[in-house]
């Protein structure tokens, strides 16, 4: 059984995919959801209720969440054994045993655990393996529910500094083009972090796109000024006009500077 929850959910069985919609019905799926996050561990049937209603569950909250756990039981398997060993009932609680199952968030963190202990083009190879799985914000199909914000953070943190890392390793190795994809990538997930703007600026400018560096530059200071009253930093504004004036390739490259995978400013979306 393979899983994915970047994106939207999806549960592969072999050559059967089962998606989200087909689970039947939203509390269901985010029922999994829970589950799949929980990593293993049991969610009491109150956590559960809190998650799914607030401070409105519905009088027969106990009854609905059990009515949702035999619906994916149903949904998700043929065979009511490996239905009951896998979505297993705890004592007032649940939990997907994801030993026997094979999660994507797990990839993207072994891969991250691999990169932190790797060196050299080793590391950089186990941080293209973790962006590939991270392609989506996890669980698109649950953008504004407040148990999934604390995951869907935490991914998208990792992933940011991921990105950024991969650029200045494509910078440093003068391969612009492929920086400015996890430039690119950094911004769509951290809007506000002018380190990736920087990294966009100088793979542009090395590609000899001295105006689209200046766009770039200019799109950072809108999306400062309009979304949290900020102006660009000094470090900013010294390379727009750095570039602005002429600055060498050499010069370039050597202010891709600083611990890989540090985000100077924020990465709040």
């Amino acid at each position: 059984m393979k899983i994915n929850l970047f994106g939207a959910l999806t549960v592969r069985m072999g050559d059967h995919c089962i998606r989200g919609g087909q689970l039947g019905g939203t509390q269901p799926r985010a029922l999994l959801e829970m589950l799949l996050l929980a990593r293993g561990h049991a969610v009491s049937k109150e956590q559960i209720a809190d998650m799914l209603w607030g401070e409105q569950p519905p009088r027969n909250a106990s009854a609905s969440i059990e009515q949702s756990v035999s619906v994916l039981r149903r949904k998700l398997f043929t065979c009511p054994q490996q239905a009951r060993s896998t979505l297993c009932t705890e004592r007032n609680a649940y939990r997907f045993d994801t030993e026997l199952a094979e999660l994507d968030i797990d990839r993207f963190d072994d891969a991250l655990r691999l990169a932190a202990v790797s060196s050299g083009d080793d590391r950089y190879t186990a941080l293209d393996a973790a962006v590939a799985c991270a392609r989506h914000e996890l669980l698109v199909d649950a953008p504004y529910a407040p148990w999934a914000s604390e995951a869907r953070e935490h991914y998208r943190c990792h992933t940011t500094r991921a990105h950024l890392t991969l650029a200045k390793w494509h910078l440093r190795n003068e391969r612009p083009q492929f920086a400015l994809h996890h430039c690119d990538d950094s911004i769509r997930l951290a809007p506000y972090c002018e380190e990736a703007y920087r990294l966009s600026m100088i793979a542009d400018s090395l590609l000899g796109h001295v105006d689209l560096a200046h766009t770039t530059f200019l799109r950072c200071t809108q999306v400062l000024r309009a979304n949290v009253g900020a102006t660009p930093s000094a470090e900013t504004l010294a390379l727009a006009d750095a570039i602005r004036v002429g600055m060498s390739a050499a010069d370039l490259l050597m202010a891709v500077r600083g611990t890989d995978g540090a985000l100077a400013g924020s990465v709040a979306a």
